[in-house]
């Protein structure tokens, strides 16, 4: 099982915001790389991006779906090249 839906739970109910911001840890203990399929529809923010990566461990990969822009506006702030435009 990738998610533990106890760990997503406020007050005893299920917190679908406390999922979509927290459940790319979890993934990332088992699998490695993750596409991100919302770049395809809008830049993401830096803040964003920063979000992300903070919650996997350095060798975790992100593949970003570009838009209908060939070039990544946006990079992290501390360098990393964890981030790879996908066609």
């Amino acid at each position: 099982m990738i998610y533990d839906r106890a760990r997503h739970e406020y007050q005893g109910k299920f917190a679908e915001t406390r999922f979509k911001w927290d459940s790319l840890a979890e993934y990332a203990q088992i699998f490695r790389t993750v596409c991100v399929g919302a770049a395809c529809y809008t830049f993401l923010s830096q803040l964003s991006l920063e979000g992300m990566v903070n919650q996997t461990l350095e060798e975790f990969l992100f593949g970003l779906k570009e838009s209908g822009c060939r070039t990544l506006h946006s990079t992290l702030g501390n360098g990393s090249n964890r981030l790879k435009l996908v066609a």
